[in-house]
């Protein structure tokens, strides 16, 4: 975490539970970033926007964590839903976002695997953030 990057800790919580909350988050959006650009440069930009929308959702302040990493969507959005709106089958949605969700536990546990000792150590860590 860069230090500029790091809050004091919110009400309730610790030193460490704060800074564990902030890896997360940061570690999220770097992950983000990186399948952003892996959809986008290999001509899958329909992809990322499907991504986007189901698991992130029109609300930036959702809790990013369980959704892009337990694969749960916003209560509004369905399959149906984002299809409608941005013009695919339904199908496609449901294909683009099993692509979508290998790649970004790809990139999340590629990252992990980049600050721990073992295999395992990445298999519990990804354990801890799903919850």
């Amino acid at each position: 975490i860069n230090p500029s990057q790091v809050q004091a800790a919110r009400p309730g919580r610790t030193p460490e539970q704060e800074f564990d909350a902030q890896w997360v988050r940061l570690l999220l959006e770097e992950s983000v970033r990186d399948l952003e650009k892996l959809l986008i440069g290999s001509g899958k930009k329909k992809y990322f926007e499907v991504f986007m929308a189901y698991c992130l959702g029109a609300a930036p302040e959702r809790d990013a964590s369980r959704s892009v990493l337990a694969g749960e969507a916003p209560q509004e959005e369905t399959y149906r839903g984002i299809a409608a709106r941005l013009k695919l089958k339904e199908g496609d949605v449901r294909n683009y976002l099993t692509l979508c969700r290998t790649e970004i536990h790809r990139i999340l546990r590629d990252r992990i695997r980049a600050t721990v000792l073992s295999e395992s150590e990445v298999d519990d860590e990804l354990k801890r953030l799903v919850g």
